[in-house]
């Protein structure tokens, strides 16, 4: 009997749809709770597979014993959580006997090596002693060390579940907003250019990985999410071979996501996510075989064949553009791309969108002001 997986939606919302599209493509029984009746996957088709809406966002351990006498009832038998998002993946490395006690897997490395991995300046120090290049690090903040980037050593502090974003400092008016802040949870980097790529892995239990790239093009402001990508042929080049023996004298297995940095010959790493990202999406179109790995490692699947891996497909995020907007923010554009190229192609990029497509659209419709977006190139 296969395993059966469970995601937990209304957060990271572009990669929950694409593991949703993953398992109806590999005939995958899957259920999905849901956050509330406004969570954007009611929107989806996958709305028939939810099993359960929580009314409240957080999650804590009645959630499990609830969801678990639902799995039961409703035939899901030998359940596996899908680690989604970090709130989600902390929560359940905390609570590992008590879940797993219940009946449910959990497909995680360690809580140590995920905090090492995760956790920004834990995996800064893991990479300086395998040889991988990484920023600079400053002890103060001064107007002479623009740019640089301020960021949260860790994802808990004093007990709580740290929220922040890293803040880039580009300039005088932003080093005048942040100057005063209190920093006892967050270190300085040297601001790092270059072209901008994310490591896409999976390392199964057998010892055995995948490895594939994306080029970013486009991104919201202040690092956030990407907006505009595409399958790239970065991961064979030499350089990644440190990230690749690193990971495995870890005994690290699962799927992780490397930002680094083509910058004065190295490899920067930026920051790493050992859980689902949000252009999941290039893991479909561009064939590569994580998700195949991931699901033979936790028994939904009992074989793949892998197919051709095909580079220079596209990912775009209309909604990214929209919220950016929104907050009165510029767009931020990667490895020569420009406002212009993309004003110019912007019919191209919408059809690729994650959410442009038959199991979406509905929610492709329902991001605000999509319709002025799209009718206006100058808009962008």
């Amino acid at each position: 009997m296969r395993n059966t997986p469970i995601i937990f939606s209304g957060w990271n919302n572009r990669a929950i749809v694409a593991f949703c599209r993953f398992c109806t493509e590999r005939d995958i029984f899957f259920g999905i709770i849901a956050k509330g009746n406004d969570d954007p996957i009611l929107l989806t088709k996958y709305k028939d597979n939810v099993l359960l809406k929580r009314n409240n966002p957080s999650i804590n351990a009645d959630l499990f014993s609830e969801l678990y006498e639902v799995c039961q009832a409703k035939g899901f038998f030998n359940p596996v959580i899908i680690p989604s998002t970090e709130y989600l993946n902390r929560i359940l490395l905390e609570k590992r006997k008590e879940i797993e006690n219940l009946g449910f897997q959990i497909p995680l490395c360690e809580e140590s090596l995920y905090s090492q991995l995760s956790d920004k300046k834990l995996f800064e120090e893991t990479c300086r002693q395998f040889g991988i290049a990484v920023p600079e690090v400053y002890d103060t903040i001064t107007p002479d060390r623009i740019p640089f980037v301020i960021k949260p050593k860790s994802y808990f502090s004093q007990g709580k579940f740290v929220t922040e974003k890293p803040k880039p400092i580009i300039n005088l008016e932003d080093y005048e907003r942040v100057k005063n802040l209190d920093f006892s949870n967050s270190y300085v980097q040297e601001f790092i250019g270059g072209e901008s790529y994310y490591l896409l892995c999976y390392f199964s239990k057998n010892g055995e990985y995948s490895i594939y790239s994306q080029e970013n093009l486009i991104q919201q402001h202040d690092g956030l999410s990407i907006i505009g990508a595409k399958s790239s042929c970065i991961h064979r080049d030499k350089r990644t071979e440190k990230y690749v023996e690193m990971l495995k004298h870890l005994e690290f297995h699962g799927l992780i996501m490397i930002e680094i940095r083509d910058y004065r010959g190295e490899f920067y790493m930026i920051e790493a996510n050992p859980r689902l990202w949000g252009p999941s999406q290039l893991i479909l179109d561009s064939n590569m075989d994580l998700f195949d790995r991931f699901a033979c490692d936790n028994g939904f699947l009992e074989s793949f064949v892998s197919q051709t891996y095909c580079e220079n497909k596209k990912y775009f995020w209309l909604g990214g553009i929209i919220e950016t907007q929104r907050e009165n923010r510029d767009m931020v554009f990667h490895n020569g791309y420009s406002h212009e190229m993309l004003a110019k192609e912007l019919g191209q990029w919408v059809y690729s969108d994650i959410y442009n497509r038959e199991d979406s659209i509905k929610l492709f419709n329902y991001e605000p002001n999509t319709f002025c977006l799209t009718q206006s190139h100058n808009s962008i």
